[in-house]
């Protein structure tokens, strides 16, 4: 499936990452990320390699100065050389349209498009994240409006699915879907007839080396660092919409297969963990603390990978150089 941003397919690069223990490294410290200017004169991928860029939380709002720093964050990827091949938004690229009605969420939505045309047309493959889905909060729009919920963003940006697969330069890329809604709000989880589509796109391409997308972690270490995961009288308290429910059952789907990397979002901090043969990283957010400046560390930026021949990858987290200003 190919979503235009128009109307009408593991190496590691250690630089700006601390090895920690147990096979986990967390992204610390402005000081380990790359410069703005620096990327611009690295080695580039060797011949036959794939590019693409993972932004992710973008969180356009109406406050921030969020407008002209999507812009610059685009901007910065057409200054890269290679270019990449196309872009993979990786959910919340609106700040919080569950509260907005029908509307005001089309009307911003609609801001985002116009931003992403003026100023890149690379192809672009869109993650739904938890700030995504439409009315989930408002109790004033009607819940069978048909564009409720997550369905007007996938009208208004192009998307004929949730979830879905496709393939470039000899790697598969399978977007999914793990913001699942709650009487109390969502929670992260893989429902079963995504792990059904994951299987089954996993057996049809058992050679291709494959990257699973999805918005909110599997699993994730910062958030402990970070204090969402919270220590109790007897023991740690995980909030379900932090990390997702069912990690496990997306592991074991995994087994056997030719999946290098699941590349999430959400929780605005860089992160690698390795663990049960499988690499799991978490991008930091194109509007870091919510266009307020860098979040515990971690400033406004993008990831960068490139896909080699030999069926390994090589991803860098790029600060975009963006400063902020007074809301």
């Amino acid at each position: 499936m190919f979503h235009s941003n128009r109307d009408d397919d593991g190496q590691f690069s250690r630089r700006g990452f601390l090895r920690g223990v147990g096979g986990v490294t967390v992204a610390a410290g402005l000081a380990s990320f790359l410069t703005p200017d620096s990327l611009l004169a690295q080695e580039a991928a060797p011949a036959g390699g794939l590019r693409f860029v993972h932004l992710t939380d973008i969180h356009l709002m109406p406050r921030r100065n969020s407008d002209a720093g999507l812009a610059a964050c685009l901007d910065y990827v057409a200054k890269l050389n290679p270019q990449p091949q196309f872009i993979v938004a990786g959910g919340d690229q609106c700040d919080n349209l569950r509260a907005e009605d029908i509307a005001s969420g089309k009307a911003r939505l609609e801001r985002f498009r116009s931003i992403w045309n003026d100023h890149t047309n690379l192809p672009t493959y869109y993650c739904l994240g938890n700030h995504d889905p439409v009315g989930w909060t408002n109790r004033d729009v009607p819940r069978d409006d048909p564009q409720y919920g997550k369905q007007l963003m996938m009208d208004v940006l192009g998307m004929d699915r949730r979830f879905y697969a496709f393939g470039n330069g000899g790697w598969r890329f399978i977007v999914l879907d793990d913001v699942q809604k709650t009487d109390s709000g969502f929670k992260g989880e893989f429902v079963e007839e995504q792990l059904d589509f994951l299987r089954s796109e996993l057996r049809q391409h058992p050679d291709e080396p494959t990257i699973i997308i999805c918005h909110i972690p599997p699993i994730s270490a910062e958030e402990y660092l970070g204090g969402k995961i919270r220590a109790g009288d007897t023991g740690w308290t995980v909030g379900y919409s932090r990390v997702t429910a069912n990690p496990a059952d997306l592991v074991a789907a995994m087994e056997g297969s030719s999946v290098k990397c699941v590349l999430s979002g959400h929780i605005h901090h860089v992160e690698h963990i390795e663990t049960h043969g499988q690499t799991f990283i978490c991008g930091g957010a194109v509007s870091g603390n919510w266009w307020q400046g860098s979040l515990r560390g971690c400033p406004e930026g993008f990831g960068i990978v490139d896909c080699l021949p030999d069926g390994t990858f090589r991803y860098k987290y790029q600060d975009f150089g963006w400063k902020a200003v007074a809301s």
